[in-house]
């Protein structure tokens, strides 16, 4: 009878522990949602070369910050993996400007910046390729961190 009683402890134990571990194993894997919150089209003449600046932002959760992207891909293309080249997050007053055509600049406040490319072309349009540039909008610090 003892015996039955410690084994019956056990499975419930490990049958407790596998719901916990599910459950965290859920919420530490939700889906982080995706926004598209400004796309910005280069001013070049050709129509088979403008080229959008797209930032999105991604949440994925209560206990994260946002984090901002910026992408460049052909007009009205949808944002990949191979056309991001800023990712920050702690992110204030992010803006994408053209100065010209081929020459984006990426304005912010603060930002705590994890990558950053200051070039962008594609396959298929070797010939074109795009400058961009870090411009912090603030005279002292711009880290991310009051």
């Amino acid at each position: 009878m003892k015996h039955k009683i410690i084994y019956t402890a056990l499975a419930a134990l490990v049958l407790a522990g596998f719901l916990i571990f599910m459950f965290l194993a859920g919420i530490l894997h939700a889906p982080v949602r995706v926004e598209e919150i400004e796309r910005v089209s280069s001013p070049d003449i050709a129509p088979h070369m403008i080229v959008d600046a797209v930032i999105t932002q991604s949440d994925a959760g209560a206990t994260t910050s946002f984090v901002y992207h910026v992408f460049l891909v052909p007009k009205g293309h949808v944002p990949e993996k191979e056309d991001e080249v800023f990712t920050a997050d702690k992110v204030r007053d992010l803006r994408v400007t053209w100065r010209e055509p081929r020459f984006l600049e990426i304005r912010y406040e603060r930002a705590r910046i994890f990558y950053f490319r200051n070039f962008w072309t594609r396959k298929k349009m070797l010939s074109y390729v795009v400058e961009i540039r870090l411009v912090p909008q603030n005279e002292s610090f711009s880290l991310g961190y009051p």
